[in-house]
């Protein structure tokens, strides 16, 4: 029975993500320039209303807004306040809900050196 039980499960996950392969919106998070800046990119076919909320590794959220009358867009999230680790970002549409996890560490200097400049012989 738990054989079973797995498989559908299995099949519901892979039914999941091909829905979402063939889903008319999709979204993607890249690394933007500045260390602690996400670029969100959402793309649909139709004018809509789309939710992006973002959750720490404990799943509690720690910021969420709605974005109204929208058919594209791309946004930068900073997370210089939010401390380092693994976050979920979730971006829900009329067409299902879409979500990346990231890893957001600070840029820290483990070591330095001392330059010189060298002399011509």
């Amino acid at each position: 029975m738990k054989s079973k039980f797995n498989v559908l499960v299995f099949a519901c996950i892979i039914s999941s993500f091909a829905a979402a392969a063939n889903s008319p919106a999709s979204m993607k998070v890249t690394a933007a320039s500045t260390a602690s800046v996400f670029n969100i990119t959402y793309r649909s076919q139709e004018e809509g209303k789309v939710i992006i909320s973002i959750y720490n590794k404990k799943n509690q959220l720690v910021f969420s807004e709605k974005i109204q009358h929208v058919v594209s867009f791309i946004r930068p999230y900073n997370f210089s306040k939010l401390g380092e680790g693994e976050y979920t970002i979730e971006v829900v549409d009329k067409y299902g809900k879409q979500v990346e996890i990231i890893n957001y560490s600070l840029n820290k200097i483990s070591r330095s050196s001392s330059v010189s400049p060298i002399q011509p012989n």
